[in-house]
C-alpha cells in the first residue's frame, strides 16, 4: 500500500484552469461545489495526487468508471484489485492506494474544543487524550481512517469504536497505523500485515497529460 503526501502550498488558483479539463467530472464537481480558494485548491491537489498515484499503477483516472458506495466512498467499478482513499486537512493532501480495502485520514494539529471528547470518544480514549490536543487528533484520525476503510464514514458514531494508539490498534481483520507528518497526524487503516509506504510528493511538479 502506498500513501502519497502532498502540500498544496505550491499550487496557485490559476492551476485550476490549467488542469480542470484533465480531471474526471466527479473531481471537477468537487472543485465547483466549493466557494473558498483554499477548498478549491485542496480538491485540485487531491485530484492531481490521485491521478499521479493511479498512473503509477498503470491506471488512467480519466478512463476509470468511478462509482460510490452507500455512504459515498468512491471505488473503481470493475477493478477489485485497486482501492483508494482521499483525505485533506490544512494544506496537506493524503491519498492511499493499495490492493486491499483501505482508509486514510490526515488531521492538522490545531486547537479544538476538547468538550467534544465526551461526545465522540470512549472513557479509555478520553484517559489517553488527557486534554492534550495532539493526542485528540491522533485518536480522531485513527477512528476516521477505520470508518473510511469499512465504508461507513461518519454515518457510524465515532463512539461506537475504540482505538487507542500503541495499545488498541486492531478491529477484526483491520489494523490502524499512526504517522507524524510535519504538524499533522495521519491515520491509516487497511488489512493486517500489509506493508505501507509513505511517499512525499512535495518536490514533484504535476504536468499536463501528454507533456
Amino acid at each position: 500500500m502506498k500513501v502519497y503526501i502532498y502540500d498544496i502550498a505550491s499550487l496557485e488558483i490559476s492551476d485550476i484552469n490549467k488542469f480542470y479539463n484533465e480531471l474526471p467530472k466527479w473531481r471537477r464537481d468537487k472543485i465547483d461545489k466549493t466557494n473558498l480558494d483554499i477548498d478549491k485548491l485542496r480538491s485540485l491537489g487531491a485530484s492531481l495526487v490521485l491521478r499521479y498515484g493511479l498512473d503509477e499503477e498503470g491506471i488512467d483516472l480519466l478512463k476509470c468508471d468511478i462509482q460510490f458506495g452507500e455512504n459515498g466512498k468512491p471505488y473503481i467499478k470493475g477493478n477489485e484489485n485497486i482501492h483508494f482513499n482521499i483525505s485533506h486537512s490544512g494544506t496537506k493532501i493524503a491519498v492511499g492506494i493499495g490492493e486491499a480495502n483501505l482508509g486514510v485520514d490526515i488531521q492538522e494539529i490545531r486547537p479544538v474544543n476538547l468538550r467534544m471528547v465526551d461526545r465522540f470518544f470512549t472513557g479509555r480514549e478520553d484517559k489517553y487524550i488527557n486534554q492534550e490536543i495532539p493526542k485528540f487528533h491522533e485518536v480522531w484520525c485513527l477512528k476516521e481512517s477505520y470508518l473510511k476503510c469499512i465504508g461507513t464514514g461518519l454515518s457510524m458514531s465515532l463512539k461506537d469504536i475504540e482505538i487507542i494508539p500503541e495499545e488498541k490498534m486492531c478491529i477484526d481483520e483491520y489494523e490502524m497505523k499512526l504517522e507524524d507528518i510535519e504538524g499533522y497526524k495521519l491515520g491509516i487503516c487497511t488489512k493486517k500485515d500489509i506493508d505501507i509506504r509513505i511517499i512525499n510528493l512535495n518536490n514533484i511538479e504535476f504536468k499536463l497529460q501528454g507533456d
